[in-house]
């Protein structure tokens, strides 16, 4: 059973995660935490964008280009194996006669 001072003893306060060790000071890790956290910040604005086009817009639209651009090069290169193709019938049938 617990003793009388357990039971009136009040659960202390847990601390401010944004206060130090007295009321309104910065601790030099907490300071150190929000700078890296503005850094991440800014790089994660960087990467991803604010609304405009950021790295992310700018490498889907590269890709979607190169895309673009290889099956073009695919329906060329198609094309011009049938015709090869094509020659190469036409010079046999000749050459048969």
């Amino acid at each position: 059973m617990p003793s009388e001072a357990a039971r009136t003893r009040r659960p202390q306060r847990a601390r401010s995660a944004t206060t130090g060790s007295q009321e309104g000071i910065m601790t030099e890790f907490e300071a150190q935490v929000l700078a890296d956290l503005s850094v991440l910040k800014n790089q994660m604005t960087t990467l991803v964008g604010d609304g405009n086009a950021g790295r992310i817009g700018s490498i889907e639209q590269r890709v979607t280009q190169h895309e673009e651009r290889f099956q073009s090069a695919r329906g060329f290169a198609i094309a011009i194996g049938g015709l090869v193709t094509l020659i190469q019938f036409i010079v046999d049938f000749l050459r048969r006669k």
